[in-house]
């Protein structure tokens, strides 16, 4: 019988992964919600034919149960009465299982982080060649309508009608509902393959190459400041040849040369449209709303912000700020509880693929959380699973250790 600590992911496993991954702000979650019960049903059957283990899932499991018992708090204490009983309970089950999944078989947590990498890719690959056929006319049938300048070709792109700074007629979303979603993926895949060493230098480059080029596509300038920031920091700490330092440093220059040009345009737009007044509403009146409920937060799923913003503005839309969204949802508990588990997934990719890689997801993770409200993605949740589930792991190998050492 093979061991449950064999380095490899079934084929359970990466049908878990998958929906996980499309689970994530992607359009399809927009017309089928059972996708999350099928990602349910899926975690089951690995249970059913033994795919993953509980065996070192003590810890882990306590902070399930902990969590679970925090939002059992929201529901009992939440004033206004908007949560709904049936989403909060499904989103618990996929935040419970996916960081149950990260604590089984935590030798293999790096292949899953790969396998989710290569996922971005993928998809992107079938996203993009959508697009570009939609760019040289090609008549593709239209799914459906996200919202009122946004459209989705079978699920697999979303095409952002806006003549954003004078730039693009239209933008691309991949399978996400939204481009700056996408830069968010696309982003943290370049740090992946900077720092992945199982790559030749030419498979490297042109892949890195690939996803600049759609970092572009995506008309994001949040995207494109993370993208050159990303490749300025890679190349200041890494001591690579030459030849690489002048090709990384042209991926940069030629990404700068793209978005200086239409700064003065970029800040005109943003200062005297919705946009800038939205940014300014979800943080300013996000962290009023915050003070309101400090301490535990509305719950994920909550229509409490909507109906605030509603009377207050006239008007209703969810924050977009994924840090302020982290203080409504789960209040200054869940603030301490998500700085916990960036921190555990900052130490992970660090370890797993380069110290000098910290700043890099730092900047990935402020920049991101900043500008979408993905805390309570269920990919994001997986990823961060993995960082706690390695410290854990650390944890418990080092109290052996020490348990040896003692002779106990």
């Amino acid at each position: 019988m093979k061991s449950l600590d064999n380095k490899k992911i079934s084929f359970l496993e990466k049908i878990f992964l998958i929906l996980v991954f499309l689970q994530t702000g992607t359009a399809l979650t927009i017309d089928f919600s059972f996708l999350g019960y099928l990602i349910i049903t899926i975690f089951i059957l690995m249970i059913i034919f033994k795919k993953i283990s509980f065996n070192n899932a003590g810890r882990m499991g306590l902070f399930i149960i902990v969590m679970l018992l925090f939002y059992i708090t929201q529901v009992i204490f939440n004033e206004s009465g908007s949560i709904n009983l049936l989403n909060l309970l499904k989103h618990a089950s996929l935040f419970a299982m996916v960081f149950l999944y990260a604590s089984s078989k935590v030798g293999t947590n790096r292949l899953k982080f790969n396998y989710i990498i290569r996922l971005i890719v993928l998809f992107s690959l079938i996203s993009n060649t959508l697009f570009v056929l939609y760019l040289f006319g090609f008549n593709l049938p239209i799914t459906n309508t996200i919202v009122h300048n946004s459209t989705s070709v079978f699920y697999l792109l979303t095409i952002h009608y806006d003549k954003l700074y004078g730039i693009f007629n239209y933008r691309n979303g991949g399978i996400y509902w939204e481009p700056g979603m996408y830069q968010i993926y696309l982003n943290l895949a370049i740090i992946y393959f900077l720092y992945e060493k199982n790559l030749s230098s030419k498979k490297r480059i042109l892949i890195l190459t690939y996803l600049v080029v759609s970092v572009i596509s995506t008309g994001s300038i949040t995207g494109y400041f993370l993208c050159v920031a990303i490749f300025i920091l890679y190349t200041f700490f890494n001591n690579k040849s030459l030849v690489t330092k002048i090709l990384l440093g042209t991926l940069a220059i030629v990404s700068l040369v793209v978005v200086l040009p239409y700064l003065g345009n970029m800040y005109e737009v943003k200062l005297t449209t919705a946009s800038y007044d939205h940014r300014s509403s979800d943080l300013n009146f996000g962290f009023r709303f915050f003070l309101t409920n400090p301490i535990t937060g509305y719950g994920p799923n909550s229509d409490a912000y909507y109906n605030a913003y509603l009377m207050y503005f006239g008007s209703s839309r969810g924050n977009t700020n994924g840090l302020v969204s982290i203080l409504i949802d789960f209040g200054l508990i869940g603030a301490i509880i998500y700085t916990y588990l960036f921190i555990a997934f900052i130490s992970f990719f660090s370890k797993s693929y380069g110290k000098n890689s910290a700043l890099l997801i730092i900047s990935w993770l402020v920049l991101s959380f900043l500008t979408e409200p993905i805390n309570t993605h269920t990919l994001i949740y997986f990823i961060l699973a993995i960082g706690m589930a390695n410290r854990i792991s650390v944890s418990n190998q080092n109290n052996q250790l020490r348990r040896n050492i003692n002779g106990k």
